[in-house]
């Protein structure tokens, strides 16, 4: 496929031919038109016969391309699809607006009378069609021209058009949001992988050598070793995450320290299937399950069996697909039957988030931090949490019905599965967030700003150029560009605040600059304040975002049709 060249060359050259080719049915339908026009008829009825064949091609190639096109290019590179689409759309476009200026100018000099004083061989059909009344009344050829009706009708196709084609720059905008967010991304990343990577903890067991006998068909005995895994009962952990704030260039990565307290016995219920005396208690290790070496700020030790025990990098068994650490021990079957105690204090840096691995029975974990954006997040969900602006606390509780294993199982039968919980360190909706949030509504600002513009120049008889038009929705447009870079700096809401003002402050002087009267420009600035009010709103709700949106849309779809009710859609000029 075309698409599957990098050649931006060749992509706009292929495009445009397919682009030329595909239009030719459009073009042939306005030669036919051409071809059987009748000079006894209005212009007028010219016009809007031309307008009907524009609009219904329009309508055409759009479902064509969003549906055909589109997806032939498309490939697994976003940008490359957008860029095609948009390369398909300008050629689309620039033919369409050749063929309407070229036939304009054929359909005027066509129809004008030749003995005229006035004559409109240099004038288009916009211009025609635009024409304020004064000028309409002034011109001879007024009755065989047009009629508000037309007038008003092409005025509102164009501007809806605009709105729609205002709507491209925001593509772009999406695409330098997630450029500038991948950026950040690669910030925290390149950060959190020199202090510490997300842990994910496995509370302390123990890995011992266990022997099975066989006899072959021969009978001969055949000894085989297995690991087995003998997990902790009574567990409690009590954890203190301590948030710490990083900066680099603009960016703002939160990291974290941790101090965890915990104890626990080991005191294993022996399966049928295993026989004590086979196990190897000589050569037992203690093990400690953690995610990032580079998180361990002191060295690890456990008192186990009344022995002080230092842990040393590396496991026996990787049981848990993680990295660890571990420790010979020396204990026999009537130690451990009796029960073993140990306790341990651990201090760990780590970044994102804190998980556990929940393998021991009736075991407890307290988890605190001043931080209070926490997502608790994993296979379980805290039984009890309490979260406030001054931080949060949170606990979980297992028995040993809700483990998937036995205290005490052989490493090649366990399967654990993603079973990890705990909390993330978040931080709260970022200023990329919620600006590719608010491009969402790009379509409502612009929308109804042009609507309100297009009331205002019926109401009062000045009419808008579309030039005009595009010079708004430009300003409305580098709102979110504004947004997006203020807010790398500052707060959000105070990022908005500044850029809604600007955007407000520059469309009012604009439309009094138009309009020539600062009643005009107060309702322009009123209407986009509550716009921009609105969607700050919408930027802070989440679950009811949707809800609250619906109605107030339906709301200002009322208010446009109260005030535009009066307006004669038919007669004005």
């Amino acid at each position: 496929m075309m698409g599957e060249s990098d050649d931006p060359l060749f992509m706009f050259v292929a495009v445009g031919l397919l682009s030329t080719i595909i239009s030719s049915p459009a073009q042939l339908s306005l030669f036919i038109f051409f071809y059987t026009l009748k000079k006894d008829k209005p212009l007028r009825s010219h016009i809007h016969n031309l307008l009907y064949i524009l609009v219904f091609w329009a309508i055409v190639y759009s479902m064509f391309s969003l549906y055909v096109i589109l997806p032939i290019f498309s490939i697994n590179n976003e940008d490359q699809v957008i860029l095609q689409g948009v390369v398909f759309c300008s050629f689309f476009l620039i033919s369409f607006a050749i063929a309407l200026q070229l036939s304009s100018k054929y359909l005027i000099a066509y129809c004008s009378p030749q003995d005229d004083d006035f004559t409109l061989k240099n004038i288009s059909i916009l211009s025609l069609l635009f024409k304020n009344k004064t000028t309409m009344e002034s011109n001879q050829f007024n009755e065989t021209t047009t009629t508000g009706q037309g007038s008003t009708l092409v005025k509102g196709l164009i501007t809806g058009g605009l709105t729609l084609l205002l709507l491209i720059p925001t593509i772009f905008i999406t695409n330098l949001i997630q450029e500038r967010e991948l950026r950040q991304r690669e910030v925290v990343n390149e950060v959190s992988a020199r202090w510490a990577k997300p842990q994910t903890i496995a509370a302390p067991y123990i890995i011992v050598p266990y022997h099975e006998f066989f006899a072959d068909h021969e009978g001969k005995i055949l000894k085989y070793e297995h690991q087995l895994v003998l997990f902790s009962k009574n567990l409690q952990v009590n954890g203190n995450i301590i948030p710490e704030n990083r900066s680099r260039s603009i960016y703002k990565i939160l990291l974290y320290r941790s101090q965890l307290n915990i104890k626990g016995t080991f005191l294993p219920q022996w399966p049928a299937d295993i026989k004590p005396e086979n196990i190897d208690f000589a050569n037992a290790k203690l093990c400690f399950g953690i995610g990032d070496f580079k998180g361990v700020e002191k060295e690890i030790s456990i008192r186990f069996n009344n022995k002080d025990v230092v842990l040393a990098p590396g496991l026996p068994v990787n049981v848990f697909n993680q990295s660890g650490l571990s420790a010979p021990i020396a204990f026999t079957q009537t130690d451990i039957e009796a029960g073993i105690n140990f306790n341990m204090e651990v201090g760990l840096k780590g970044s994102g988030k804190l998980h556990f691995l929940p393998i021991s029975s009736n075991s407890t974990f307290n988890l605190k931090s001043t931080w209070p954006n926490p997502s608790f997040d994993g296979n379980n969900l805290p039984n009890d949490r309490s979260v406030s602006k001054e931080g949060f606390t949170a606990s979980w509780n297992f028995n040993q019905a809700n483990l998937p294993f036995n205290s005490v199982t052989k490493s090649d039968q366990l399967k654990l599965g993603d079973v990890a919980f705990g909390v993330s360190m978040v931080q709260p909706a970022d200023q990329y967030d919620k600006t590719s949030r608010s491009v969402k509504y790009a379509i409502l600002i612009i929308g109804l700003t042009f609507a309100v513009f297009f009331i205002m120049e019926l109401l009062s008889n000045k009419p808008f150029h579309p030039m005009q038009y595009v010079l708004v929705g430009l300003a409305l447009v580098i709102f979110y560009t504004l947004l997006l870079s203020i807010s790398e700096y500052i707060l959000f809401d105070i990022a908005y605040a500044i850029s809604a003002a600007a955007t407000i402050l520059l469309v009012t002087l604009y439309a009094k600059s138009h309009f020539g009267n600062w009643k005009a420009a107060a309702i322009f600035s009123s209407t986009l304040t509550i716009l921009y009010g609105f969607i700050f709103v919408l930027l802070r709700l989440e679950d009811t975002a949707l809800l609250i949106g619906s109605i107030g849309l339906f709301i200002v779809l009322a208010i446009v049709m109260y005030l535009s009710r009066k307006i004669s859609w038919y007669t004005h000029k």
